[in-house]
Protein backbone atom coordinates (compact mmCIF):
# COMPACT_ATOMS: atom_id res chain seq x y z
CA UNK A 1 0.00 0.00 0.00
CA UNK A 2 1.35 3.42 -0.92
CA UNK A 3 0.15 6.98 -0.86
CA UNK A 4 0.96 9.41 -3.67
CA UNK A 5 1.71 12.92 -2.40
CA UNK A 6 2.00 14.51 -5.77
CA UNK A 7 4.48 14.48 -8.57
CA UNK A 8 7.21 11.97 -7.83
CA UNK A 9 6.56 11.61 -4.09
CA UNK A 10 5.25 8.33 -2.79
CA UNK A 11 5.09 7.04 0.77
CA UNK A 12 4.58 3.40 1.64
CA UNK A 13 3.79 1.55 4.85
CA UNK A 14 6.94 -0.54 4.43
CA UNK A 15 9.06 2.60 4.51
CA UNK A 16 7.28 3.97 7.58
CA UNK A 17 8.05 0.93 9.73
CA UNK A 18 11.38 -0.14 8.30
CA UNK A 19 14.40 -0.65 10.57
CA UNK A 20 16.38 1.93 8.60
CA UNK A 21 13.64 4.53 9.16
CA UNK A 22 13.57 3.71 12.88
CA UNK A 23 17.37 4.03 13.07
CA UNK A 24 17.19 7.31 11.16
CA UNK A 25 14.55 8.71 13.53
CA UNK A 26 16.44 7.58 16.65
CA UNK A 27 19.66 9.09 15.32
CA UNK A 28 17.86 12.38 14.64
CA UNK A 29 16.45 12.47 18.19
CA UNK A 30 19.81 11.52 19.70
CA UNK A 31 21.49 14.25 17.68
CA UNK A 32 18.86 16.79 18.70
CA UNK A 33 19.37 15.88 22.37
CA UNK A 34 23.13 16.36 22.08
CA UNK A 35 22.78 19.59 20.11
CA UNK A 36 20.35 21.07 22.65
CA UNK A 37 22.69 19.96 25.46
CA UNK A 38 25.52 21.89 23.81
CA UNK A 39 23.26 24.94 23.35
CA UNK A 40 22.28 24.79 27.03
CA UNK A 41 25.94 24.69 28.03
CA UNK A 42 26.55 27.78 25.91
CA UNK A 43 23.52 29.50 27.46
CA UNK A 44 24.76 28.95 31.03
CA UNK A 45 28.22 30.24 30.09
CA UNK A 46 30.12 27.01 30.57
CA UNK A 47 32.91 28.12 28.21
CA UNK A 48 33.74 31.40 29.91
CA UNK A 49 33.10 30.73 33.59
CA UNK A 50 34.06 28.34 36.38
CA UNK A 51 30.60 26.74 36.35
CA UNK A 52 31.85 23.29 35.34
CA UNK A 53 34.65 23.37 37.92
CA UNK A 54 32.09 24.23 40.61
CA UNK A 55 29.89 21.35 39.43
CA UNK A 56 32.86 18.97 39.66
CA UNK A 57 33.79 20.15 43.17
CA UNK A 58 30.17 19.77 44.30
CA UNK A 59 30.01 16.25 42.86
CA UNK A 60 33.35 15.35 44.45
CA UNK A 61 31.89 16.08 47.90
CA UNK A 62 29.14 13.50 47.26
CA UNK A 63 31.46 10.68 46.16
CA UNK A 64 33.39 8.27 48.38
CA UNK A 65 37.07 9.24 48.55
CA UNK A 66 38.26 5.83 47.33
CA UNK A 67 35.98 5.70 44.26
CA UNK A 68 37.08 5.88 40.65
CA UNK A 69 34.90 8.96 40.12
CA UNK A 70 36.65 10.75 42.96
CA UNK A 71 40.08 9.97 41.52
CA UNK A 72 38.94 11.02 38.02
CA UNK A 73 37.58 14.33 39.30
CA UNK A 74 40.55 15.05 41.57
CA UNK A 75 43.36 14.20 39.16
CA UNK A 76 41.85 15.05 35.79
CA UNK A 77 38.50 16.83 35.63
CA UNK A 78 38.95 19.59 38.22
CA UNK A 79 42.45 20.65 37.10
CA UNK A 80 41.37 20.61 33.44
CA UNK A 81 37.79 21.87 33.88
CA UNK A 82 38.20 24.74 31.41
CA UNK A 83 39.44 22.43 28.64
CA UNK A 84 36.79 19.84 29.47
CA UNK A 85 34.09 22.52 29.18
CA UNK A 86 35.21 23.23 25.62
CA UNK A 87 35.49 19.57 24.64
CA UNK A 88 32.11 18.77 26.18
CA UNK A 89 30.22 21.72 24.72
CA UNK A 90 31.75 21.71 21.25
CA UNK A 91 31.65 17.91 21.14
CA UNK A 92 27.92 17.87 21.92
CA UNK A 93 27.24 20.51 19.27
CA UNK A 94 29.33 18.56 16.75
CA UNK A 95 27.64 15.22 17.47
CA UNK A 96 24.23 16.82 17.24
CA UNK A 97 25.03 18.51 13.94
CA UNK A 98 26.59 15.39 12.40
CA UNK A 99 23.72 13.13 13.41
CA UNK A 100 20.99 15.50 12.29
CA UNK A 101 22.71 16.12 8.93
CA UNK A 102 23.65 12.44 8.44
CA UNK A 103 27.28 13.37 7.87
CA UNK A 104 30.26 11.47 9.28
CA UNK A 105 27.93 9.46 11.53
CA UNK A 106 30.61 6.98 12.59
CA UNK A 107 32.94 9.78 13.69
CA UNK A 108 30.06 11.40 15.54
CA UNK A 109 29.28 8.08 17.22
CA UNK A 110 32.88 7.79 18.45
CA UNK A 111 32.77 11.34 19.84
CA UNK A 112 29.41 10.61 21.52
CA UNK A 113 30.84 7.47 23.15
CA UNK A 114 33.90 9.40 24.35
CA UNK A 115 31.81 12.21 25.85
CA UNK A 116 29.29 9.92 27.51
CA UNK A 117 31.88 7.57 29.00
CA UNK A 118 33.76 10.53 30.46
CA UNK A 119 30.56 11.89 31.99
CA UNK A 120 30.02 8.50 33.62
CA UNK A 121 33.62 8.30 34.84
CA UNK A 122 33.29 11.71 36.42
CA UNK A 123 30.82 10.35 38.93
CA UNK A 124 27.73 11.46 37.02
CA UNK A 125 26.74 7.89 36.12
CA UNK A 126 23.11 6.92 35.93
CA UNK A 127 21.55 3.92 34.19
CA UNK A 128 20.15 6.09 31.41
CA UNK A 129 23.74 6.69 30.31
CA UNK A 130 23.89 3.05 29.22
CA UNK A 131 21.45 3.82 26.41
CA UNK A 132 23.45 6.88 25.44
CA UNK A 133 26.59 4.74 25.30
CA UNK A 134 25.05 1.72 23.53
CA UNK A 135 23.16 3.60 20.78
CA UNK A 136 26.33 4.99 19.14
CA UNK A 137 27.72 1.43 19.08
CA UNK A 138 24.62 0.49 17.09
CA UNK A 139 25.44 3.29 14.65
CA UNK A 140 29.01 2.01 14.37
CA UNK A 141 27.82 -1.52 13.66
CA UNK A 142 25.33 -0.70 10.92
CA UNK A 143 26.60 1.27 7.94
CA UNK A 144 25.01 4.55 7.09
CA UNK A 145 23.33 4.38 3.72
CA UNK A 146 22.57 7.32 1.46
CA UNK A 147 18.92 6.29 1.69
CA UNK A 148 18.92 7.27 5.37
CA UNK A 149 19.50 10.90 4.47
CA UNK A 150 16.05 11.04 2.88
CA UNK A 151 14.23 7.96 4.13
CA UNK A 152 11.21 8.53 1.89
CA UNK A 153 12.79 7.63 -1.42
CA UNK A 154 11.02 7.47 -4.73
CA UNK A 155 11.96 5.15 -7.51
CA UNK A 156 10.30 3.45 -10.43
CA UNK A 157 8.86 0.67 -8.27
CA UNK A 158 7.15 2.95 -5.73
CA UNK A 159 5.86 5.28 -8.43
CA UNK A 160 4.33 2.44 -10.40
CA UNK A 161 6.42 3.23 -13.49
CA UNK A 162 7.60 0.18 -15.34
CA UNK A 163 10.02 -0.11 -18.21
CA UNK A 164 8.32 -1.89 -21.08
Amino acid sequence: MSINWGEGQTWSIKQAFSPSKALHTCRQLYGLYFFLGGCFKLAIGLLWSDTLKAMFVERLADLPQDSMGSAYLTHFAIPWAFLIAYVLTLGELLVGFLFMKNTAVKFGALVAIFITVNIGLGGFFSWILMGFILFPFLLLKYPTHDSLQNPIQTDKVTQGVHDD
